[in-house]
């Protein structure tokens, strides 16, 4: 909406009332919109599976591109793996 009212050329006013929206609508985008577009963006890798050593005392383990490990006893759910790639330095 910020990029389409950019574009228009319109005042704030004229384009809201081409849009059907409230001009505060428009005023509160404007004003928020840049600390939003500064969120840490998410990205995906591909992981390869690798069947575990025989003799293992771990269940699984992931290795980051970073270099760090991350080994577990047991199957980890999705809930907790993801708790732990939103931790700092992940």
């Amino acid at each position: 909406m910020v990029d389409r009212f950019r574009r228009s050329g319109k005042t704030r006013r004229a384009f809201c009332e081409s849009e059907g929206i409230a001009k505060s609508t428009l005023d509160w985008w404007l004003r928020n919109g840049k600390r939003a577009s500064r969120k840490k963006r998410v990205a995906f890798r591909e992981l390869a599976v690798v069947a575990t050593r025989a003799g293992a005392d771990w269940c699984m383990e992931i290795v980051s591109p970073q270099g760090w490990t991350i080994r577990s006893r047991q199957a980890l759910s999705v809930e907790e793996m993801a708790r732990l790639f939103r931790e700092p330095g992940c």
